[in-house]
């Protein structure tokens, strides 16, 4: 029996259609041959129209403007055909492989592993949540459940990473949704008594080696200036203990280049410690342990804060600028006199670093 169908399209879909395909009626005609040829079962968890739009997608035969098109007519085919017994639904479907790909340009655009790693759980529960199908509704309702359950920052970051995935998906609400501000509260002051404090906390942790590591990491980088993510890769090779520096590879620097940086000597004397006492396998404060136990100290502060004091304490003590900037890492590009001229060797970097004096302790 002949399948009759009939297709209603405004004025503005015909002509955009004329306009890029030169024949409307045998555009709309190949849509619903494909259509009720080749249609799922009414038992598929996707509605005919997402399949469609997935396998063009898949195909690679439209841009996002073309498949918006195929989902409008598909959208009216379904309205207007009694052969067509599935529901519309106007969601945008997604799979585990998208997720993948959005991942895959984060690696290529060589950005750290702790983002890529929050991303991808913070895409995969936003897929479970809906289900690997995106409309509206849940859209919405989701955003709003975020809203409430996080602060301001990470609530920003989670909407950037589904925005990304929007987008990549092809879904409208990409371009819709607006970016919430974060109020900007005025910066955290951290001062010896505070690093003080945390050390004395690690006295309270149940095991030795808890107690050994988590010293010699906070006096690390409370007196060397690094990123978090620099001390958490640092391995032995990194360290001369006796010279107390620190060889930073651009493999794990944030602007990708070598550098040094210094510790004190209390921060010698607690390393040199940890190491009698703890085998080391690889490397020196693994992330996800030392996380684990910096908790346990009961306080607000983290471990990246202690970059912060080192910050904060260097120009307490009136220590150079410039120096400053390159024991840390700061982007110097738009420094015309360091970037080309203040080159400075590891002894000369050593003498300004000791001679500005930065203790925990008295």
């Amino acid at each position: 029996m002949k399948k009759t169908v009939t297709l209603y399209v405004d004025a503005e879909l015909y002509e955009f259609v004329k306009k890029e395909h030169g024949s409307p009626s045998k555009f709309f005609e190949e849509a619903v041959k494909e259509l009720l040829n080749n249609k799922p079962k009414t038992s598929s968890r996707k509605c005919t129209s997402c399949w469609y739009r997935q396998k063009y997608r898949e195909d690679n035969q439209l841009n996002l403007e073309k498949i918006k098109i195929a989902r409008d007519v598909l959208d009216e085919i379904l309205k207007n055909s009694k052969d067509a017994k599935t529901s519309v639904n106007s969601g945008f479907s997604f799979t585990r492989k998208d997720i993948d790909e959005i991942l895959l340009q984060m690696e290529m655009a060589d950005l750290s592993e702790d983002h890529i790693k929050d991303t991808k759980n913070m895409l995969l529960n936003f897929a479970q949540a809906v289900s690997f199908q995106v409309n509206n509704n849940n859209l919405s309702r989701y955003i709003n459940e975020l809203k409430q359950k996080y602060a301001p920052e990470t609530f920003r970051k989670y909407v950037i990473d589904i925005r990304w995935l929007l987008k990549h998906i092809g879904h409208p609400a990409a371009e819709q949704i607006k970016l919430p501000k974060v109020p900007k509260r005025r910066g955290i002051v951290i001062k010896r008594e505070d690093i003080q404090y945390l050390v004395r906390r690690t006295d309270s942790l149940k095991f030795k080696s808890e107690r050994l590591r988590l010293k010699a990491a906070i006096l690390v980088a409370a007196t060397s200036g690094l990123r978090s993510e620099e001390l958490y890769k640092l391995t032995m090779e990194d360290i001369d203990i006796e010279e107390r520096i620190i060889y930073l590879k651009a493999e794990i620097t944030k602007d990708s280049e070598d550098r040094v940086t210094f510790f004190n000597e209390e921060a010698q004397e607690a390393l040199i410690d940890y190491l009698d006492n703890i085998e080391i396998k690889n490397r020196l404060f693994a992330q996800s342990t030392v996380v684990k136990d910096f908790r346990k100290l009961n306080t607000s502060l983290r471990m990246k804060h202690m970059r912060k004091f080192f910050s904060q304490e260097w120009d307490r003590l009136g220590g150079p600028t410039s120096i400053k900037k390159m024991l840390m890492g700061h982007a110097i590009s738009n420094d015309v006199d360091i970037l080309h001229y203040d080159f400075q060797d590891v002894g000369d970097l050593k003498k300004v670093y000791d001679s500005v004096g930065i203790k925990i302790f008295d």
